[in-house]
């Protein structure tokens, strides 16, 4: 004990007579010869050093920053969350860009050593703060961190809440990896709800589909391993067992070529999950070792139990109750150290909280002292006031008698000036009113000018709307050209963005539901180029097949854009079908908008194209899917305005001023309604697709225009 007393006495000596001559390659080469256990002694005493000579601000950081990297190294949160603390107090807000970065990793510090509210405190003081200097970028990474740790806390609301505000900021900024981040964990706050509303799966299920999407355009190849990770728990949770095992093996085949280690010892796991379902317990098996053996490669000890027990059930299954018995006590003991890891945190929090109530006494022992010193200098003090009173009021005596004279001349000009201010006052006021008289009259005219313009711009969009409607098909052209069908159309404000077409050239029956982008006026006039780009392909250029009629309708809108300075990336999704009225045969071919065919009770959907019409990077050509149709087969084509409609049973709620809780309508209510409705006539179908869009949306605002198109093979 005395020798390793010595020793560290040494130790200590040197350091600082090397710290009269500091610099921080004398402490790293410090603290890369000594142990664990004292090397924040060294870089708490270089600090120390630094703060009472007064050393520079740059030296400071840089020795704190050290700290810090060497918290992370060690995993110890406790000293990351204090050293990040005294970061924060040298650098102040002097940069935007290290304030943010260290206070989202003191925020992380604290939820690590599960100070909860803390650590959420420090978010939202950080959000206040980005916002207040309108820094977008950082604000909507800070919104998606505050939706992630209310996931982790199993908060769904609050969670989905603020991830919608992070795809809110991370749209505006056009910042696509961001928004398909995001749309991931809103899939995974949306899993939450599953056990309370079966349903919430589909929704999950909805924003998994969207990151996959746009992970898919971009090229994100973390991003379509995660989604597709998840999916298949969806399927797996819906019993979808082989589909869930489809989008598993993809996850797999990703994780595995980009070096993923850790993920696909995640999508192994769920492999045999998927296996043990369909009861083959042995392939199940293979699969947990393997996802057992990525984990011990990769030291990944906090997710080894939950493979073990796993593997520790399969093994009992299999009646190897000895390598069960090995894997289930490993499994034990590895909890047990993290327990004991956890306590051993415990203990430096509470010598931290000791340490700090220990100098808050002394604190107090001197307040006490100094309040001691205090009462005996008030009493000195007022034995010398009373003295001075004595004095002061033989002078106040003379004083008080020469202010009464004062006060009655002040007295007598104050009353004289007041009588002459209340006459100016008079004026002033009369002089006022006819100001304001006459600031009315102005009022009055300028709100009769509004009026007149506010009406003359309604004129114009009436107008517009009578412009829009000439590019329609007229009931009649519809009805010549298609015998049996109907359309609803809805647009959301007077003038729509979405259309419907149809055309007859030669032998070919055509006809077409888009959706231009945006909605409104701007939707409006984009669809009344898309519409008479569509008449250019068929009428001037004698196209009939829809892929290459959607080419040349591209080629049509990107040109006539390209006359603006402006760059303009609008164009339309669109699902267009030709007929052949003597062969029969028939095509279709959308951009980003299906078409949904029902026969004999099922709903079959022929996915389009994913891209639009007009300008797309990395655009694919379009497909014409040839479809053979029989008897009596139903084709409905509808933009997204009715399945992305929110409402539902608890849209009463909102009427009353209830929080909103509104459902998106989505793919698997719209398949039922179409079997519904496919053995009704077409006048009923229309009068049951308008009734239950109604229903659904209630008193909830409508989200976008609506236009669907129901057509039946004639016989």
């Amino acid at each position: 004990m005395l020798k390793h007393l010595l020793l560290f006495v040494i130790s200590v000596s040197v350091f600082f007579s090397n710290a009269q001559t500091y610099s921080y390659e004398k402490l790293v080469g410090t603290i890369d010869t000594c142990s664990t256990d004292s090397i924040f002694f060294y870089v708490d005493q270089s600090i120390d050093y630094l703060k009472f000579n007064n050393g520079s601000k740059e030296d400071l950081k840089e020795v704190v920053e050290l700290k810090i990297y060497l918290s992370d190294s060690l995993s110890n949160t406790v000293m990351k969350e204090s050293s990040c603390q005294e970061y924060l107090n040298i650098i102040g807000q002097d940069s935007v860009d290290l304030y943010y970065t260290y206070m989202r990793k003191y925020g992380n510090a604290q939820y690590d050593n599960g100070k909860i509210v803390e650590a959420m405190d420090t978010y939202f003081s950080t959000l206040t703060y980005l916002d207040s200097i309108k820094r977008d970028t950082l604000a909507g990474d800070i919104y998606n961190i505050i939706g992630i740790k209310y996931k982790n806390q199993n908060n769904a609301e609050l969670s989905i809440k603020y991830l919608n505000e992070a795809i809110r900021v991370r749209k505006s900024l056009h910042d696509s990896i961001g928004v398909l981040n995001s749309y991931m964990t809103l899939g995974n706050a949306y899993k939450l709800l599953r056990e309370k509303d079966s349903s919430y799966n589909d929704t999950a299920l909805y924003y998994y589909e969207k990151s996959l999407e746009m992970a898919e355009a971009v090229g994100d190849s973390r991003g379509m391993a995660g989604n597709y990770n998840n999916i298949g728990n969806v399927y797996r949770w819906l019993d979808q067992t082989d589909k869930s095992m489809d989008f598993y093996f993809k996850a797999l085949d990703i994780n595995m070529q980009t070096g993923n280690k850790k993920w696909a010892s995640y999508n192994y796991h769920n492999i045999a999950s998927a296996y043990q379902r369909k009861n083959n317990n042995a392939t199940a098996i293979q699969y947990f070792e393997k996802s057992l053996a990525l984990k011990e490669e990769l030291n990944n000890e906090e997710a080894l139990p939950t493979t073990l027990q796993a593997l520790a059930e399969a093994y009992a299954r299999a009646g190897r109750y000895k390598d069960a018995y090995t894997h289930i006590k490993r499994a034990e003991n590895l909890i047990n150290t993290f327990q004991s890891a956890n306590q051993a945190q415990m203990a430096l929090e509470l010598e931290a909280k000791f340490q700090n109530e220990k100098k808050a006494a002394e604190i107090n022992a001197l307040k006490a002292e100094q309040s001691l010193q205090k009462v005996v200098i008030d009493s000195q003090q007022k034995d010398l006031d009373h003295q001075e009173a004595l004095r002061k009021k033989e002078k106040n005596l003379i004083y008080a008698l020469g202010f009464i004279l004062l006060s009655l001349i002040v007295t007598v000009i104050v009353f004289w000036r007041n009588s002459q201010q209340r006459k100016k006052h008079t004026l002033e006021v009369e002089q006022k009113n006819r100001e304001i008289e006459k600031a009315n009259i102005e009022i009055d005219k300028a709100k009769q000018n509004l009026e007149q313009k506010n009406q003359e711009v309604t004129d114009s969009i009436n107008y517009a709307k009578r412009i829009q409607a000439a590019i329609l098909p007229s009931e009649s052209t519809l009805s010549k050209h298609l015998n049996n069908a109907f359309v609803f159309y809805l647009p959301k404000d007077i003038v729509a963005g979405d259309f419907y077409w149809t055309d007859k050239v030669g032998d070919y029956l055509l006809f077409a539901v888009a959706d231009c982008t945006g909605h409104g006026v701007p939707g409006a006039m984009v669809s009344v180029i898309c519409s008479n780009a569509l008449g250019a392909a068929t009428r001037q250029m004698n196209l009939k097949d829809p892929a290459e009629i959607l080419e040349a309708t591209t080629q049509l809108v990107k040109e006539k854009f390209a006359q603006s300075d402006e760059s303009m990336k609008d164009g339309m999704d669109i699902a267009l079908c030709s007929f052949n009225t003597k062969t029969r045969v028939f095509h279709y071919a959308g951009a980003h908008m299906p078409l949904w065919l029902v026969r004999d009770g099922e709903v079959h959907k022929t996915t389009a194209t994913r891209r639009p019409v007009g300008q797309y990077v990395n655009a694919i050509p379009f497909e014409s899917n040839e479809i053979e149709l029989k008897k009596g087969d139903f084709i409905y084509l509808s933009s997204d305005g009715y399945i992305d409609q929110f409402g539902g049973e608890s849209a009463s709620a909102e009427a009353t001023g209830g929080t909103r809780k509104g459902k998106k309508f989505l793919n698997k209510r719209f398949r039922e309604l179409l079997i519904n409705i496919s053995q009704l006539s077409i006048q009923k179908q229309k009068e049951i697709v308008e009734k239950t869009f109604t229903d659904w949306k209630s008193h909830y605002e409508q989200v976008d225009d609506v236009c669907i198109m129901g057509v039946q093979v004639d016989e």
